[in-house]
């Protein structure tokens, strides 16, 4: 966790969003599940973001702006600085076989993934899956569902 002064690479917007960019600097985009805070320039308090997605050298935020502080950060234009900390939180992992929690049966799961680059994980769908909290690391999860056609 780290806190640095970044500047706004690129604005857009998004139907009623704002997709912001901002330049990565030496923060860690962190994992799925974690957050930053992010501090518009003469505002108090910063506003807790989940990232959208990290290209190389950035971090975007798709933010809805809802409040003076949201407003505030979403008229943030290229080059504009902004404080930035993070990330914060803690990460999921995926877990295989353990029944949701409102079926109220305690079994442990069959596997748990931690995502990791380049790797892909297949199971049937017909398990029972959710996510529990991991530490530290890059990360990205896709879920794909696909029906195959046994006609």
């Amino acid at each position: 966790m780290r806190r640095e002064r970044l500047k706004a690479v690129a604005r857009e917007e998004i139907g009623p969003y704002t997709l912001l960019r901002v330049e990565r600097g030496g923060l860690d985009p962190g994992a799925p599940g974690q957050f930053f805070m992010l501090e518009a320039p003469g505002r108090l308090l910063p506003r807790p973001m989940s990232l959208c997605f990290a290209p190389r050298g950035e971090l975007a935020f798709l933010i809805d702006p809802i409040g003076p502080g949201t407003r505030a950060i979403c008229t943030l234009e290229p080059g504009d600085e902004l404080q930035v900390l993070g990330p914060l939180g803690n990460g999921f992992r995926l877990e295989l076989g353990r029944p949701p929690p409102d079926l109220r049966i305690d079994l442990p799961p069959v596997a748990a993934i931690e995502p990791k680059l380049q790797r892909c994980a297949l199971f049937p769908s017909t398990l029972y899956h959710g996510t529990r909290r991991f530490c530290g690391g890059k990360r990205m999860t896709v879920a794909i569902d696909i029906q195959l056609d046994r006609g």
